[in-house]
């Protein structure tokens, strides 16, 4: 059921073979605890492997007729990874730009939510890679997110930002 509401085979709905899906596997370079200066980007690094169920599926282009009678939100399936702010004090900028984490149908970059969002190609080592720079002093917690399009796995970053 969880994965149905995901989006994982459209609403409510399942693919052949999703019962067999596992969650990504997810695991963080550096320390939980991490110590910036406002402007100096932190490098934040995450080792994913995932069995490539669901596998990868576009979310087709919106249908109007369609979209009257869908009760939930559908969503593209197949490996993405996502750093989003948890906690904070102020913006964080990622670079690059990261996924989405929540049910945005606007954006067609940067949502599986959003019609024609295909997810990209794993890095081959599975290794994904983004800069976090943040504009004002504080603690924040950066949450990093694996999504398969049917189940997830989340790890966290504590960073201290001073002047």
């Amino acid at each position: 059921m969880l994965q149905a509401n995901n989006g994982a085979g459209g609403a409510g709905g399942t693919l052949p073979g999703l019962a067999e899906n596992i969650a990504p596997s997810l695991g963080l370079e550096g320390d939980s605890s991490r110590t910036t200066k406002v402007g100096q980007p932190v490098t934040l690094a995450a080792i994913v492997s995932n069995d490539n169920l669901p596998r990868r599926r576009s979310l087709p282009p919106t249908n109007p007729q369609r979209a009257t009678s869908r009760i939930t939100t559908d969503s593209a399936s197949g490996l993405r990874v996502s750093w989003f702010v948890y906690r904070g004090a102020g913006p964080v900028h990622f670079d690059p730009p990261q996924t989405k984490v929540w049910e945005d149908t606007r954006d067609g970059e940067n949502s599986s939510w959003s019609p024609g969002w295909r997810a990209s190609k794993p890095p081959d080592d599975g290794r994904w890679v983004a800069q976090a720079i943040f504009d004002e002093p504080g603690t924040y917690v950066l949450q990093c997110l694996a999504h398969d399009g049917g189940l997830s796995t989340t790890e966290a970053v504590t960073v201290t930002v001073t002047r």
